[in-house]
């Protein structure tokens, strides 16, 4: 009997996408799902939205607002959370899986194990560790979270023309990589990631596997500095002029 995925919950769209990625058994998933704080800015701000109605006496006006407010803001939240990285025996599939969204599909030879990391800072933080490359597919962070896992991989552009093609993606010849920002709900969900994708890369027997934990673990506090560029594996030219050591 094939064991259940840890993580979150698998829901239809997850297992479609286990099954057509092409990369085996589904063994974890991690959502960035809104957390505690995240709906507690939407309550005060739904709470916030019928008060100037409420102090002109226009109840019903205020009744309607207050519903509306509530629903868009439901809506956007559920939308930005649907940010997803699934772990499976070859690879891992990454990205929004909100209604007409497609995440990318990446096979373990599409990854450097050496660069993935558990992090402390948002994604301003990491964008000061890096050239302004303008705005990347590979960035699925959330506005809630600053515990993102990172690695080095293929281009979003790159894994999903080779999926599309069913062709092998190879990390070392790619035509383009990039550094991808995952955001976990909360602080305790960086280790169960790491340590699933660790145990993943481990059975197939990626090289590097061995040294995934030790890299990654404990969650390094991000300041900007070269040494922090050097953690996460950015390649020079990735990099902010000033934190570029040649």
């Amino acid at each position: 009997m094939t064991a259940a995925p840890t993580g979150d919950r698998a829901t239809r769209k997850v297992r479609h996408w286990a099954d057509a990625s092409r990369l085996g058994r589904l063994r974890h998933v991690e959502a960035a799902t809104p957390n505690g704080p995240a709906w507690a800015v939407v309550l005060v701000l739904v709470l916030l939205a019928p008060v100037a109605s409420l102090a002109d006496g226009e109840v019903v006006a205020a009744a309607v607002l207050l519903v509306a407010v509530a629903a868009v803001l439901g809506v956007l939240l559920w939308f930005l959370g649907s940010e997803k990285l699934l772990v499976l025996d070859g690879g891992i599939v990454v990205g929004s899986f909100a209604p007409f969204l497609r995440p990318t599909v990446i096979p373990w030879s599409g990854i450097d194990p050496r660069t993935v990391s558990a992090v402390v800072g948002n994604q301003r933080t990491i964008g000061l560790l890096m050239a302004d490359r303008g705005v990347s597919g590979a960035s699925r962070t959330v506005l809630w979270s600053r515990r993102p896992v990172t690695f080095l991989a293929v281009s979003p552009v790159v894994a999903r023309h080779a999926w599309a093609q069913g062709q092998p993606v190879d990390l070392a010849t790619a035509p383009g990589f990039d550094l991808w920002v995952f955001s976990t709900r909360r602080p305790s969900r960086q280790a169960p990631l790491v340590h699933a994708l660790a145990a993943a890369m481990h059975d197939a027997r990626v090289p590097g596997a061995d040294a995934v934990l030790p890299h990654a673990l404990p969650p390094r506090r991000l300041r900007s500095t070269a040494e922090d560029a050097d953690h996460l594996g950015i390649p020079e030219r990735f990099r902010r002029a000033q934190l570029r050591r040649v």
